[in-house]
């Protein structure tokens, strides 16, 4: 099948896959998985499903990077006890279990002869189930919005773990092959070392190179350099932990969280998000096509018992690690069942085992149709819990604890009603120059999160001097919106100096978050009509109210008392925002005219009737201080 035809294909695939599960709900998971198996029985003898999950698996390489990109070193620090004690324990636990497994139930499963009962085969399968797929549950995490609560993170703290012991099973692999691989695998002790070397090297070149290298790119101001680059990185990265016998996925992770602190992080997730999503769809698509259904109709029985009995024993190993945390029911069971499959590092495994004669063809084909399966059977679980069971235990442990929080007065009936909808507290600053500077140096004097983004170069590195972060990007993007968190935000502000930009801006931001309440800044009238037709309801007019507060001042040097001034301004800047809201829909020119002499009566009405009331204040001063 030539490039082009198998390139058709696997799009068409793709785009009906994400239709169905966007129609469904049944997540992009699955039904890339379940389009993957009809075509795969319909020709996958004329595709290398092999190659292309191998090809595939840069997707979890980019996913690593941006998740990297998310989480800063002292994040990553703070997680190192989830790390350990859920990842290791998981492990540790997970292989203990599923080597009495093998042991009691190996010879059912792959027809052992008695001599074959105690060989490297259990190795090889306890290594395969230890661990679970990084794509696949990463994929599930981000589609529910769960990656960065408590069961996400946790969820992410055992996959980074199975992530880094992937590369030692590997090595073990190639050590207990009888034909070890054309290429001996690097001492363990060397490749430690050059992967502290790496670690070390990525952080020095990201402080002064990728920074100032980024800072040449931003300013050409073209898209595709900087996708180019951005891949470039992430490839070389590959490349490079390929050399050395390590990970390439974890390199790629390590080199994400050293350019946390960098403000082109958010502009690097977007360049690379739409790599990411394709080679995933890819690896999942590649995985349904190598379900060979013809040999699990050969052998129902023992294959179907092996996927649910290995399921079942990772989720019990999983249930019971999270009995040790602070998860609810319902989360212990989504952390359970999302976690309970094999990984595509497994694939990896037992094709090394079969190329160094560890196992044999039959057993090969066993263990990715057990591996294969237990994927396929994942996203179905998920779905069965989201939609079913999950809806059922949520509300039972709502109920359940606001009963509690409530006999022990530790909250209100009325507090119950807010206690599920709290709001993220985070703004959103589009464009930073010297209107928005002072809202920020505002709101964050005041405490208030904000994710502050701008698109020129210089002027951020500017900023960057003084100590103001500040993120580079196209903000008309909405990828590059949705990575700064434009989803999660309580308030966006837009102070944007470009008046076409800036609706633009707001006509994205509204149609991705209805609800999502926008300030702007406004240069005119016409400006100022164009948002609130949006729907953006709080509006600052560019430079209004310092002419308003000079306005003040000089009535005040002409002999009006402060307090008078300040009513002055505060009657003028209301009759303002009257005029502008009856001025919305009036289009003609001569109406306009009318209105605003409508308007410009009333105020001086208004003024007149005040103008007599602080003249007889001022009467009333004189005469009091006389008499005194």
């Amino acid at each position: 099948m030539s490039l082009l035809t198998l390139s058709a294909l696997f799009l068409t695939v793709g785009i009906i896959s994400i239709l169905v599960a966007h129609k469904t709900g049944i997540g992009s998971a699955l039904g890339y998985l379940l389009f993957g198996i009809l075509v795969g029985q319909s020709g996958a003898e004329l595709i290398d499903t092999e190659e292309i999950l191998h090809f595939s698996e840069f997707g979890v390489v980019i996913m690593l990077f941006i998740i990297g990109l998310e989480l800063k070193p002292q994040s990553l620090w703070n997680m190192r006890h989830k790390i350990i004690g859920f990842g290791l324990s998981q492990l540790t636990i997970t292989i203990v279990v599923l080597s009495i497994f093998f042991y009691i139930l190996g010879d059912f499963l792959f027809s052992l002869s008695p001599s074959e009962e105690f060989s490297y085969l259990g190795i090889i399968f306890v290594m395969c189930f230890g661990l679970s797929s990084t794509a696949m549950v990463l994929t599930m995490l981000a589609d529910q919005e769960i990656l960065h609560t408590y069961v996400g993170k946790s969820a992410f703290s055992v996959l980074l773990l199975q992530d880094i012991a992937a590369m030692p099973m590997l090595a073990f692999t190639a050590f207990i092959a009888v034909d070890a691989a054309t290429d001996a695998p690097i001492p363990a002790w060397v490749a430690l070392l050059s992967f502290v070397t790496i670690v070390g090297a990525l952080w020095i070149i990201s402080v002064y190179l990728i920074r100032p290298f980024f800072q040449l790119i931003a300013r050409t101001g073209s898209r595709e350099i900087f996708t180019a680059t951005s891949l470039l990185i992430v490839v070389s990265i590959a490349l490079l932990m390929n050399l050395l016998s390590l990970s390439p996925a974890i390199g790629a992770f390590l080199a994400g969280v050293v350019l946390a602190n960098s403000e082109y992080r958010h502009e690097l997730e977007t360049s690379l998000e739409p790599f990411k999503g394709l080679l995933l769809g890819l690896f999942f698509i590649a995985v349904g096509m190598s379900m060979n259904l013809n040999f699990i109709a050969e052998r129902p029985f023992p294959i179907f018992t092996g996927i649910i009995l290995i399921v079942l024993i990772k989720m019990l190993v999983l249930w019971f690690i999270s009995s040790f945390s602070r998860m609810k029911k319902s989360e212990k069971l989504t952390f359970s069942i999302i976690l309970a499959q094999g990984s595509e590092f497994s694939f990896l495994i037992s094709y090394q085992a079969l190329s160094g004669e560890v196992i044999t063809l039959e057993q090969k084909n066993i263990l990715d149709i057990l591996i294969t399966s237990s994927m396929t059977i994942t996203p179905f679980l998920v779905y069965i819990n989201n939609k079913i069971i999950l809806p059922k235990m949520q509300r039972t442990e709502n109920i359940s604890d606001d009963s509690q929080l409530v006999k022990h007065n530790v909250i209100s009936q009325y507090d119950i009603m807010h206690k599920h909808h709290q709001e993220n507290k985070t703004v959103i600053i589009a464009g930073f120059g010297r209107f928005g500077q002072t809202i920020g140096r505002f709101l964050t004097a005041r405490g208030v999160q904000t994710v502050v983004l701008d698109h020129d170069p210089e002027h951020i590195e500017n900023l960057r001097y003084y100590g103001i972060e500040v993120f580079y990007g196209d903000i008309s993007r909405v990828e590059f919106l949705k990575a700064a968190g434009i989803t999660q935000a309580s308030l966006f502000i837009v102070t944007i100096e470009n008046i076409e930009t800036s609706i633009n801006v707001v006509k994205k931001v509204r149609k991705m978050c209805p609800n999502l309440k926008i300030l702007a800044r406004v240069i005119d009238l016409k400006h100022a009509h164009s948002m609130m037709q949006l729907g953006v309801e709080l509006l600052e007019l560019e430079t209004f109210h310092s002419a308003v507060q000079l306005s003040r001042k000089a009535i005040e040097s002409l002999g009006i008392h402060p307090y008078d001034s300040a009513k002055f301004s505060l009657i003028f800047t209301q009759h303002n925002y009257d005029f502008l809201k009856k001025s919305l829909n009036v289009e003609d020119k001569e109406m306009m005219a009318d209105l605003y002499k409508s308007w410009s009566k009333e105020l001086d009405q208004v003024f007149n009737n005040d103008v007599n009331y602080f003249k007889s204040r001022e009467l009333w001063r004189k005469d009091k201080d006389e008499n005194e």
